[in-house]
């Protein structure tokens, strides 16, 4: 405060003094008069100099290699950002008469074989009991209880929740039911069947209100005879993560079908 003061009276009495000079003096004091100003701010209020651009003291590879990895780190994040926004446009190009609803895992419910989800969206939202669950363009579960601003939902390897599918490569149809915590099966209803390892199985739409189109899981074995006459069983890879679920998208519409091949093969 004193120092403000200080400064202040100074320039006052210079700026007096300055007009009882003659007039061809005026540009020129001035000058100093404000030099003198901008002077005494610095030292009172302990500004120092301006820090050179670069630092000898950096090893300028060592730098150069942080703001590479910067770099990628941004073109990482930047990458991730372009795959949302592809699987947002393609639900819009695919699921054109269904209500695509945004929502938050907002808690965990746990269970024995695999926890239920509390979701940040319900009735008033558009959510109703049905409605699948989808996470960058794989299926998730199911909503098995919608409230007025929440909703529950049941994951794809909690053994109540059974999705019509259907194998992209030899056309099998089939269920994926699950099998406790990150696993489920895929069951085929035949004796004989063509699917191999790898082979992608996608929702078919068949059974309830899941659309058709959503890749579900991978085949991770060749399928083997199944507890139920008749069947095979082929162990599969869950597409999404459902461990990590944080934001997931409610489909809601009813048998909606999705363009055939649209999301097929799709990461």
């Amino acid at each position: 405060m004193k120092s403000d003061l200080l400064r202040a009276i100074i320039f006052l009495v210079l700026a007096a003094a300055l007009f009882m000079l003659p007039q061809g003096y005026t540009d020129r004091l001035r000058l100093k008069v404000y030099g003198l100003f901008a002077s005494t701010d610095r030292a009172v209020s302990g500004l120092d100099q301006p820090e050179a651009v670069y630092d000898s003291s950096v090893d300028p590879r060592l730098r150069l290699q942080e703001m590479t990895n910067e770099l990628f780190q941004k073109d990482a994040e930047i990458s991730e950002l372009k795959r949302e926004l592809r699987n947002f446009i393609d639900f819009k190009n695919i699921l054109p008469t269904t209500k695509i609803i945004p929502a938050s895992v907002i808690g965990y419910k746990p269970g024995e074989s695999a926890p239920e989800v509390y979701l940040s969206a319900g009735v008033k939202d558009g959510v109703k009991k049905g409605d699948c669950l989808v996470q960058g363009g794989a299926y998730v579960g199911r909503v098995f209880l919608a409230g007025e601003s929440a909703s529950m939902a049941m994951l794809l390897d909690n053994p109540g929740c059974v999705v019509a599918g259907r194998a992209i490569k030899s056309g099998d149809t089939c269920i994926v039911r699950g099998e406790g915590y990150d696993k489920a099966q895929a069951v085929f209803y035949t004796s004989l069947s063509a699917v191999v390892p790898g082979e992608k199985i996608i929702t078919s739409g068949l059974l309830g209100d899941t659309p058709a189109g959503l890749v579900i899981a991978t085949v991770s074995d060749y399928p083997h005879l199944g507890r139920e006459p008749g069947t095979l069983e082929a162990p599969v890879r869950i597409q999404a993560h459902l461990s990590s679920l944080s934001d997931v998208i409610i489909i809601s519409g009813g048998n909606a079908v999705a363009r055939p091949g649209a999301m097929e093969g799709k990461e």
